[in-house]
């Protein structure tokens, strides 16, 4: 109720900034229906002025209000392959925060000035107001960064100057150290009758990265001013691995056969180099794995220090208060701030700053691990309609009693038992970790979870 009644009442655009004859744009998903965060971007004599527009949520749910603490208790959205749990009630975030096409919207907008070679000389943070000019998905902006039409004839000469921009920030952020895991997550799409009929990896192309490239310029920037301004928020950070991790990550890589540039591990630029070098590989997704597992976990905290992952000393996470509790306080902080003048303090703002962070990081990891076993579940109940069938993967673990298999097109790993290769043609004692391999689906058990496999062929008879 209190959200409906926030919804329908605009707060006063007195005092924000009229961002309202910029050429604002939103990029998501095409099936998204939240858009929290939209860009802007002009040329100027010296360079560049890019404008990162985010919702300002913190207008429509203050502090200690009732929408505010079952935010907190959530903590974040929760991405399911099937539906989404969403931190914020409908009616907001679909609603009167969601940056929708040619509506006015209240915003908190960061602007970047950049030189002509990326290099960022300054920014301001100010709460503004905007309106967005076209709604677009990632596919239709990646065909107007390459010159070929997004379908809105007033982006395309925004998205080519975008694409320019993006590519100098990719410079600086390889420069940098920082990492490039890629994306390996999966997408859904589901049949008439409810079950999962198709799998496809999510993309990981020029579009998204431009726009992530530009949310990370965002969040180092207003990391950077809240650290300054000593405001009690919380920071995403990323510490470095320990000595221990990096021999652990040495003797994984050689087990795949993938050789160590300069043969040691001191830093992110190795861990990038490694991970140039096995892109080619079969063995890839592991490699990619062994390098997450030597890494300390992404989490928030009260303290800015640093995240080794991005090559950052400054960051954390602001662009998405729609679906993310860290971000939304940031915003209702800075609110504070600009209403004010003042740090916050006392009353609703009187919180555990390092208790709040780790129950952020909790909320975050019990999301992490139910949208984990959701995908799994859809796999399972894929695969369980298609018994017999084959499928090509790696191997990803070997044992005395069978090997373990990755699939390649499907987010799971299923077991491929000796007992079932007896007087086969495929002995599993021969396979390596990595090695590729063509899989027969013998069982399928969605409710112990359990994929049993039959390894048809190997290595180059595999293909």
């Amino acid at each position: 109720m209190e959200a409906s009644r926030a919804a329908l009442n605009l707060p006063s655009a007195a005092g924000r900034r009229d961002f309202r004859g910029l050429p604002v744009i939103t990029i998501d998903p095409v099936d998204a229906r939240d858009f929290d965060d939209a860009v802007s971007l002009s040329r100027e004599a010296d360079g560049w002025l890019l404008g990162v527009h985010i919702a300002d949520v913190a207008a429509y749910v203050p502090r200690g209000s009732a929408v505010d603490i079952e935010a907190a208790a959530r903590g974040t959205s929760v991405y399911l392959p099937d539906r989404v749990i969403p931190m914020l009630p409908e009616s907001l975030s679909n609603g009167a925060c969601s940056l929708a096409p040619g509506e006015d919207r209240l915003a908190r907008s960061v602007m970047l000035r950049y030189d002509r070679n990326g290099r960022r000389l300054g920014y301001e943070i100010v709460p503004s107001i905007i309106r967005s000019a076209a709604r677009l998905n990632y596919e239709e902006a990646l065909l107007g960064m390459r010159g070929a039409g997004s379908g809105h004839s007033a982006a395309d000469p925004l998205l080519a100057d975008m694409a320019e921009l993006s590519s100098l920030l990719d410079r600086e952020r390889e420069s940098r150290g920082a990492l490039d895991l890629g994306s390996y997550e999966f997408e859904v799409r589901f049949g008439a009758d409810g079950w999962p009929e198709e799998f496809t990896r999510a993309s990981d192309d020029e579009s998204h990265r431009m726009i992530e490239n530009f949310m990370v310029e965002a969040n180092r920037a207003v990391a950077g001013f809240c650290g300054a301004s000593s405001l009690p928020v919380v920071y995403r950070v990323h510490g470095e691995p320990d000595r221990d991790s990096a021999q652990r990550l040495r003797a994984d890589l050689e087990a795949l056969g993938i050789r160590i540039p300069r043969g040691r591990i001191t830093g992110s630029r190795d861990l990038s180099r490694i991970l140039e070098s096995a892109r080619s590989s079969p063995a890839f997704t592991l490699a990619r794995e062994a390098v997450l597992r030597s890494l300390k976990k992404a989490v928030y905290s009260e303290s800015d220090s640093g995240h080794f992952g991005l090559g950052l000393s400054n960051y954390m996470h602001f662009t998405s208060p729609i679906r993310r509790y860290p971000d939304l306080v940031v915003h209702q902080v800075l609110s504070f701030l600009e209403a004010t003048g003042a740090v916050p303090s006392g009353g609703p703002w009187d919180a555990d700053v390092a208790g709040l962070a780790e129950d952020c990081s909790d909320t975050e990891q019990a999301a992490e691990d139910a949208e984990r076993e959701c995908m799994e579940m859809m796999a399972l109940l894929y695969l369980y309609r298609r018994p017999g069938g084959e499928f090509k993967g790696i191997v990803s673990g070997v044992e005395d009693y069978g090997v373990f298999v990755r699939l390649a097109d499907l987010p799971i790993d299923g077991l491929a038992p000796a007992r079932l290769h007896n007087g086969s043609c495929i002995r599993l004692e021969s396979l390596s970790l990595g090695e590729s391999v063509t899989v027969e689906v013998h069982s399928v058990d969605p409710e112990l979870r359990q994929l049993t496999l039959k390894v048809r062929r190997a290595g180059k008879d595999a293909g």
